[in-house]
């Protein structure tokens, strides 16, 4: 017969020794042939397991509350977007134009959430703005590669966080001005029309609000 040795095998568990339990022969079993087999269900492996399912579920919760925070912050800035530029439809839109809402556009210094958001919030403003499908599809292009090039330069000095806006802008929607609505103007005009418009929200606007969003930037964009 074998006989069972109770053994403090480690703090997470005992172990069980069996005699003669290698199955190979009576002989061993005579020797005294020992194996060591996990016998407390609480310790060992399955604690050990457990400790990692639950490491893994806070691990996903830590995650899930980061993406749905994420997905929160791009929503309300797209949303005081195009909330800012309808409420200001008259200087919003056309050739000489001073869209206030494009002060947001050093947001992407805090957070990059802001890139997503800037950029949906373009669209609806465009999409509501009465501008027409091409303000839709360029304008908000050229927000979204000026929010992301922000983005690239947030550790850069701040001054340097408008300018994106600014120059894509510029370009961009100058162009769009010039050669897709009949506004009456060359390119070089339509591109300083829209360029000082632009520097006019973006630093005259912006540059005073990343500074006070500095102060508050640990309890807003965390």
């Amino acid at each position: 017969m074998g006989r069972f040795v109770w053994l403090p095998w480690s703090f997470r568990g005992f172990f069980v020794l069996k005699a003669g339990s290698f199955g190979v022969s009576g002989r061993a079993e005579e020797r005294g042939a020992f194996r060591v087999a996990p016998f407390c269900r609480f310790g060992g492996r399955d604690g050990e397991h457990r400790s990692e399912e639950s490491l893994s579920a806070e691990r996903r919760n830590f995650i899930m509350s980061r993406k749905i925070r994420y997905l929160v912050q791009a929503a309300v800035i797209a949303a005081l977007y195009a909330a800012l530029t309808l409420a200001l439809a008259p200087i919003s839109y056309g050739l000489m134009q001073v869209r206030i809402s494009e002060a947001l556009c050093v947001l992407p210094l805090f957070t990059s959430s802001a890139v997503p958001g800037l950029f949906v919030g373009c669209v609806l403003a465009n999409l509501l703005g009465g501008m027409g499908i091409y303000d839709v599809i360029f304008g908000s292009l050229a927000t979204l590669m000026a929010a992301f090039c922000t983005w690239l330069l947030r550790k850069k000095t701040r001054w340097l966080a408008p300018l994106p806006s600014v120059i894509f802008n510029a370009v961009i929607v100058g162009a769009m001005m010039a050669f897709l609505f009949d506004v009456g103007e060359s390119f070089a005009v339509c591109m300083l029309y829209i360029g000082a418009g632009q520097a006019i929200a973006c630093y005259g606007l912006g540059i005073p609000l990343s500074y006070g969003l500095e102060k508050v930037n640990d309890r807003i964009f965390r």
